[in-house]
């Protein structure tokens, strides 16, 4: 039997818990019936974006590769595997490792920016925007960059202000109207098996 996978986009801020709500769903659902992609995948090589040196704004649009998501998606829904790229995030650089994804029911897309791409938000059969305040935000950005992604508190900091956070006002706050629900942090916070399996139930019937 042909899979016809469904695309689901996630969207939030930064540090909203989008991350943790797509691998709640996936846990639910399981692998044979669940597969993620990460828009962090695909950042471009930053020696491709800044090949004179220095660091480009990884919260505005320009940094990522659009295109080949796209071309992922659309391959996803013609029941596809697709070889995605893998990010080096401590020194920028795309990894020549890719990761492999199989046609699934359901596709989950998750990252700040993905509703703010007309080109991605066609592709999508349903989406989700998590609401977070600014404060829980930067706190949850503190955490995952310093331990997981080798990151400076300094640098963590800097970014926050000087991108980040112009970026949330720029292009993430406006993007949630393209949502089909949007889910305030109480809501995510308090999100239990019941909402999990109503999003699923959701998300795949006919």
């Amino acid at each position: 039997m042909t899979i016809r996978p469904k695309i689901i986009g996630i969207a939030g801020g930064s540090g909203s818990g989008k991350t943790t709500l797509a691998h709640k769903i996936y846990s639910a659902m399981g692998p044979d019936r669940c597969a993620i992609i990460s828009q962090d995948n695909y950042y471009t090589d930053v020696r491709i974006l800044c090949p004179d040196g220095g660091l480009p704004d990884f919260d505005n649009p320009s940094s990522l590769d659009w295109s080949l998501l796209v071309d992922h998606l659309f391959a996803l829904k013609k029941a596809k595997t697709v070889q995605i790229p893998t990010y080096d995030f401590a020194r920028h650089y795309r990894r020549q490792e890719t990761g492999t994804i199989d046609p699934r029911p359901v596709i989950i897309l998750e990252g700040i920016l993905i509703l703010a791409v007309p080109e991605i938000v066609a592709t999508l059969d349903h989406s989700l925007f998590i609401q977070c305040p600014r404060e829980l935000r930067l706190e949850r950005r503190f955490r995952r960059d310093v331990v997981e992604r080798g990151r400076t508190e300094q640098s963590v900091f800097e970014q926050f202000y000087e991108n980040v956070d112009p970026s949330q006002k720029k292009w993430v706050d406006p993007s949630a109207q393209h949502a089909k629900i949007v889910l305030s942090q109480d809501e995510y916070l308090s999100c239990g098996d019941e909402l999990v399996q109503a999003l699923i139930q959701q998300w795949t019937e006919p």
